[in-house]
């Protein structure tokens, strides 16, 4: 899990700044709990200056603050939600008072009903796609991006299906079989694998865990990013660097090749090169007709043969 702040978009950030619940969203990174997004609404309750919240860092997950309203101590207590954003583990709290009263004025709806509806909205934003089945692996409930992804309109398309009923696997056992393992307790993080998507096969990365419900499991909760363009990327530069390598190595054997050539020349040029100078200095002084001439006709002949080798 990574351990560098994430960063919302605009469009992330204004949403939590206008939700109109008091939340905050954690992340752990630097050996602290971190806040990085809160809403108006916790602002404006514990009277924080504008990014006064930025300050605080805490060893453990902050779920409850103090603060004063209407010349009164409250004390409030978080409710947490967990959820991933890229390779980041984020940490959704929502905050309301201890008493019975400030409940009422802070939650007008019931408690369930809003966290449901803010995690509706939180599910919604996400880019990732996120979906949750029951224990036969059917699907009970996927988020927008999901919806998007496969071009459905609505998740009542899905809901009580399986994947091999949608037919989005060409090989769906392994599919199967990790979700078998997820449904006995088991997590598993990032497995990547292929799946078909509006007619085309694509790699994806998804991460699945058991969905509880007082301490049972009732289904699991999953998600997946689409990383077909950074595989396809990752290919074809594996590819040029294949090409590379077999351009470095032709270029290596061609010059190893036109090394010996040149030795082999050198070699064959000085043969009658040293025949040449040799009669020349034999013929040097020399003043015998038939000597000379026999020189002469050795040294036109080696360069007859030097003339050859040069032309090569």
């Amino acid at each position: 899990m990574a351990e560098h702040k994430y960063y919302f978009t605009d469009a992330e950030r204004n949403f939590i700044i206008n939700l109109p619940v008091p939340m905050a969203v954690n992340q752990y990174y630097d050996g602290f709990y971190h806040i990085i997004a809160v809403s108006a609404a916790l602002q404006e309750l514990m009277h924080w200056a504008d990014k006064q919240w930025e300050s605080l860092v805490s060893m453990e997950l902050p779920k409850e603050f103090k603060t004063r309203a209407g010349g009164r101590e409250i004390r409030l207590e978080g409710e947490v939600f967990s959820a991933e954003k890229a390779d980041s583990l984020l940490w959704y709290v929502v905050f309301a008072a201890k008493s019975k009263e400030r409940k009422k004025h802070w939650f007008p709806k019931s408690k369930l009903s809003l966290n449901e509806n803010m995690m509706d909205k939180i599910l919604d934003t996400t880019q990732d796609c996120v979906f949750w089945k029951d224990l036969n692996r059917r699907f009970v409930g996927v988020n927008k991006a999901f919806l998007t992804a496969y071009g459905l309109d609505s998740a009542e398309e899905l809901i009580g299906k399986t994947d091999e009923d949608m037919d989005w696997h060409s090989d769906p056992e392994p599919f199967r079989r990790d979700e078998l393992e997820v449904l006995k307790g088991k997590s598993t993080r990032l497995v990547q694998g292929k799946c078909v998507i509006r007619g085309r096969e694509r790699d994806i990365l998804a991460s699945k865990t058991p969905l509880y419900e007082d301490g049972k499991i009732i289904g699991l909760v999953g998600s997946f990013i689409d990383i077909t363009d950074q595989v396809e990327k990752e290919h074809e530069i594996r590819d040029l660097i294949e090409e590379r390598e077999v351009a470095l190595l032709e270029a290596e054997q061609a010059r190893e090749t036109m090394s010996q050539f040149i030795m082999r020349a050198s070699h064959e040029m000085r043969t009658p090169l040293n025949a040449i100078l040799g009669f020349t200095q034999l013929a040097d002084g020399n003043t015998n007709p038939d000597v000379l001439q026999d020189y002469i006709k050795k040294i036109q002949i080696s360069k007859t043969i030097f003339q050859r080798i040069n032309k090569i």
